[in-house]
C-alpha cells in the first residue's frame, strides 16, 4: 500500500503541526512496512522524512517568503505539482497535514488540529483567513475521515462544521523521549548559557502570538510580590509572532522588564534542560487544540499552571493547575502559591510524570495505522 503525506509543514521552524509530522511518521516509518510512504514537499517528493538544523529551516522560509511576493498563485502551483506527481505514482491514500486537502483520486484522510481559525480568526494573519475561508469549508466533502487531537476539537467539529462523529477518530498527540527530568548538574551547562539558575525561574514556551495570553501572563506574573519576582523570574521561550510588537512596551508599563527573560526560538535539543530547570511552568492559552508544551513539562517533572478551556484539561488531567485564561488575579495567587509551597509542587511533580506516559508518539502512530486500513479496505 501506498500513502502521500503532506510533508510541506517540515520546511518550516519545527513547532505545532510539523513536529506532529515529524513524529508520527518517524514512528510509523519504523513500526510499519507494509505502508510505502512518500512526502510531499512542494517542489520535491521523497521517501525522506526531513529533519533540518535551524538554519536550514530559516533559508527555506525566507526562499518561500520570496516565492509567494513575486508569485501570488503559489498554492496553486503546489497542488499543480501535487497532481502531476500523481499522475506518474499511483497511491491507495492521501493525508494531508495541513488543514486544505488537495484533489486526489481515492481516500483522503485530514488532520484537523484545531478550529482557531474559525473561533478566534482575530488571532491569525487576515492573509490566512481568507485563505481558509476561501478553500477549507468547500473541500471537506473531499475527506474520507478526519483525525483530530482532542474530543474537545472534535466536538467543535461536529458543532461547527455538521461532520458526523462517526467520520472523526480522536488521536491524541505524544511526548519525545528527551522530555524526562533532568539533574541539575546535568542541566545546569544549558540553563547557565541562557542566564538561568535552575529550579529559579518560571517558565512559558509557546508562539509569542495573542492566542497564547501572554499578556495576561505578565499581568499575573507583576501582581506577585517583588521579592518573588527577583527570586524567579519569568522566562519566555518561543518566536515573536504577529501582532505582538507591543510586548516590549506592555512589559515597562507593567515595570517588570528587569525580571523578564526572553531567549526566543530554542532548539529542541536544549528544551528538556530548560523544562527540568524551572520552578514552574505557565501556560495561560486561551484556546488549544491540544497544548503539547503542558504535556512536555509534565514529562519532565515540572508542576504546570494552565488554561481550564479547550482541550487542556483533557491533557493534563489532575496533573495540574487549572485557572481560567482571563482570570489574571487567580492565574497570580497560583503561580504564588505553587511558588511558596514545595510540597504542593512535588504533588503535582509526580502526578504530571505518571500522567505523560499516557502519550506517545507511537501510540498516535499506530492508531494513524489503524485510520488508514480502515480506509483503504471500505474502497
Amino acid at each position: 500500500m501506498r500513502v502521500i503525506v503532506n510533508g510541506i509543514p517540515l520546511l518550516d521552524l519545527r513547532s505545532g503541526v510539523g513536529n506532529y509530522v515529524y513524529h508520527t511518521f518517524k514512528v510509523m516509518l519504523s513500526i510499519h512496512k507494509e505502508w510505502d510512504i512518500d512526502f510531499y514537499y512542494g517542489l520535491q517528493w521523497s521517501k525522506k522524512l526531513k529533519d533540518r538544523p535551524v538554519a536550514s529551516f530559516v533559508r527555506a522560509r525566507r526562499f518561500t517568503e520570496h516565492l509567494r511576493k513575486i508569485y501570488p498563485l503559489y498554492r496553486n502551483t503546489l497542488a499543480l505539482l501535487f497532481a502531476v506527481g500523481q499522475g506518474w505514482k499511483k497511491f491507495d491514500l492521501y493525508h494531508e497535514t495541513n488543514y486544505v486537502p488537495m484533489q486526489f483520486a481515492g481516500p483522503t484522510v485530514l488532520t484537523i488540529f484545531d478550529l482557531s481559525f474559525h473561533y478566534f480568526p482575530e488571532t491569525h494573519p487576515i492573509e490566512r483567513i481568507r485563505y481558509l475561508d476561501r478553500h477549507f469549508y468547500s473541500r471537506l466533502n473531499r475527506v474520507s475521515h478526519f483525525i483530530t487531537i482532542s474530543d474537545s476539537v472534535k466536538q467543535e467539529m461536529i458543532d461547527c462544521l455538521s461532520l458526523p462523529q462517526d467520520k472523526i477518530t480522536v488521536i491524541p498527540l505524544g511526548v519525545e523521549d528527551c522530555f524526562t527530568p533532568i539533574s541539575i548538574d546535568q542541566l545546569s551547562p544549558i540553563t547557565e548559557g541562557y542566564g538561568l539558575k535552575p529550579r529559579a525561574y518560571i517558565l512559558y514556551v509557546g508562539t509569542i502570538e495573542p492566542r497564547k495570553n501572554v499578556f495576561n501572563l505578565l499581568k499575573a506574573y507583576s501582581l506577585l510580590p517583588l521579592s518573588l519576582r527577583v527570586t524567579y523570574p519569568l522566562v519566555l521561550v518561543g518566536e515573536k509572532s504577529w501582532l505582538m510588537e507591543k510586548l516590549d512596551k506592555e512589559i515597562e508599563r507593567l515595570n517588570i522588564q528587569r525580571t523578564i527573560i526572553k531567549t526566543g526560538y530554542v532548539s529542541r535539543e536544549d528544551l528538556p534542560a530548560l523544562y527540568s530547570g524551572a520552578t514552574i511552568f505557565v501556560y495561560p492559552s486561551r484556546y488549544e487544540g491540544f497544548g503539547l508544551p503542558p504535556l512536555e513539562a509534565m514529562a519532565c517533572g515540572v508542576p504546570v499552571v494552565t488554561s481550564s478551556v479547550s482541550s487542556l484539561p483533557e491533557v493534563v488531567g489532575d496533573a495540574g493547575v487549572l485557572v481560567h485564561p482571563e482570570d489574571i488575579e487567580r492565574m497570580a495567587k497560583e503561580i504564588q502559591d505553587l511558588l511558596n509551597n514545595s510540597r504542593r509542587r512535588q504533588m503535582l511533580s509526580a502526578r504530571g510524570l505518571e500522567r505523560s506516559k499516557c502519550f506517545t508518539w507511537r501510540k498516535c502512530a499506530v492508531e494513524t495505522l489503524q485510520v488508514y486500513d480502515r480506509m483503504v479496505q471500505n474502497v
